[in-house]
């Protein structure tokens, strides 16, 4: 378990929308993907960036998915 230190920038109240409103920075943490959800951390990196993750992952899910098609097919071939 880290210590983390969370220090507050802004601290308002928004009336509009009944809810109050803090811009934070944790200090002293590992990791901000465990943090943050995963649509703000690709939204903060440049387009090029987002576009590599998101291909890399759509190319390691095919990927998976033609393994497991291969080994569904192989296993009945197998019968």
């Amino acid at each position: 378990m880290s210590l983390q230190e969370v220090v507050t920038v802004q601290d308002r109240n928004n009336v509009l929308l009944n809810r109050r409103e803090l811009k934070v920075i944790i200090k002293n943490t590992q990791d901000a993907r465990q943090q943050l959800p995963r649509y703000v951390m690709l939204r903060n990196m440049s387009k090029e960036d987002r576009k590599k993750i998101i291909d890399e992952e759509k190319a390691t899910k095919l990927k998976a998915k033609q393994t497991a098609a291969a080994e569904a097919k192989g296993g009945r071939s197998k019968k």
